[in-house]
């Protein structure tokens, strides 16, 4: 399994840079009489399974994650949300520069073998919410989400936590199955993913988005 993380920069024209750890940072300009600067960070965790890696890492000597298969359900309570995935993620955080200053963004990680699960946010600077349409930086997360993987979307609908309004959609790509949940909260950006190697096994994400949460 490849886990990317994709950094964009937009500013006229765009470039990427795939690694194996990649950040998604999108740069703008909009004309409101005058051109003025917009900028927005757009953080993606995409994933892509691949049964050629499936059949080599099952021919090493590599020990299946028991833990996985045993584990309880893990609850994460803290920084203003609360999320349930079936066993204990890994952390991590990364902390960027920009024209705002700097700006740290965390994600969580848990990898059971054939299906992933992340949750991934940051906070933007009111001035860009202002500035920008929280709605057009949630299509573009989307957006990002399946070129990256290849994918082609199946269905999208509202995504609702308690009462507030964020995108759901399901796609699919060559060998993977893909669920993203994206919303802002305040001027927090949340993106929950969902990735399983089993097409026909998207159901099994459904509670973990079900369990977001905003602390109340």
């Amino acid at each position: 399994m490849v886990l990317y993380t994709i950094i964009f920069t937009f500013e006229k024209n765009y470039l990427f840079e795939k690694c194996k750890t990649i950040i998604f940072l999108y740069t703008g300009y909009k004309k409101i009489y005058m051109k003025n600067f917009i900028y927005s960070m757009l953080l993606v965790i995409c994933m892509m399974y691949s049964c050629s890696e499936s059949k080599q890492r099952n021919n090493t000597n590599e020990k299946p994650n028991q833990e996985s298969k045993t584990a309880s359900p893990y609850e994460v309570n803290e920084n203003g949300f609360s999320v349930v995935f079936p066993s204990k993620p890994v952390v991590n955080a990364i902390t960027t520069d920009s024209e705002f200053g700097q700006r740290q963004v965390l994600y969580y990680t848990l990898d059971n073998q054939t299906e992933k699960y992340h949750l991934i946010y940051s906070d933007y600077p009111e001035v860009m919410l202002e500035l920008g349409n929280p709605q057009e930086i949630i299509d573009g997360v989307i957006a990002n989400i399946l070129f990256e993987t290849k994918a082609t979307e199946k269905g999208r609908e509202e995504y609702l936590v308690d009462s507030l309004k964020g995108t759901l959609v399901n796609a699919e790509a060559d060998n993977v199955s893909i669920k993203a949940g994206v919303i802002f909260i305040s001027n927090r950006l949340y993106q929950l993913v969902y990735m399983n190697e089993n097409k026909d096994s998207l159901v099994k994400g459904d509670d973990f988005f079900k369990s977001f949460k905003p602390a109340n």
